[in-house]
């Protein structure tokens, strides 16, 4: 209770919440929607689905937490993906994964972050470069191994 930082990240993550709704209410998850479906208009899924599941990736720089990202983008990007022709399996875990491995992207993406950034072992910059560049490792691991085992596993293809 009277850990001053705790109480900080609480308050800002119940924040954080009440903006991922109001950002579906503003009508961003359909305007998201149109704009991502107006630029792969024609493509094929195997073209498209890597582009979309990419920018979902990487445009989490621009959200402030991996739940006010996903609750404002998985279901536009899923259900335009499934429009696409792409099977549903490999959306929906596709886009799960990538949820969970943009965890390393920055000092304020996932909830223990925050905290593990303010214990002050690594600078800013240090910590957006090593996410950056491990999330290249973790994008090549999931592309590779990963499609390839569900693959095996039947989940799609």
């Amino acid at each position: 209770v009277l850990d001053k930082s705790i109480w900080e990240i609480f308050v800002g993550f119940a924040i954080i919440g009440m903006m991922a709704q109001h950002l579906n209410i503003l009508g961003v998850m359909s305007w998201m929607q149109s704009s991502l479906g107006a630029y792969t208009q024609g493509f094929i899924w195997q073209h498209a689905f890597p582009v979309l599941v990419l920018g979902y990736f990487y445009s989490h720089y621009f959200f402030t937490s991996a739940t006010m990202h996903a609750s404002t983008l998985f279901p536009p990007v899923a259900s335009l993906a499934m429009a696409l022709g792409t099977p549903p399996m490999l959306v929906v875990m596709s886009l799960a994964y990538a949820s969970n491995l943009m965890g390393a992207l920055t000092h304020y993406t996932i909830a223990p972050a925050p905290a593990l950034f303010g214990a002050g072992y690594n600078p800013l910059s240090q910590w957006w470069s090593a996410g950056f560049l491990i999330s290249f490792f973790n994008l090549f691991i999931f592309t590779t191994l990963g499609l390839g085992w569900w693959h095996y596993l039947g989940w799609w293809g």
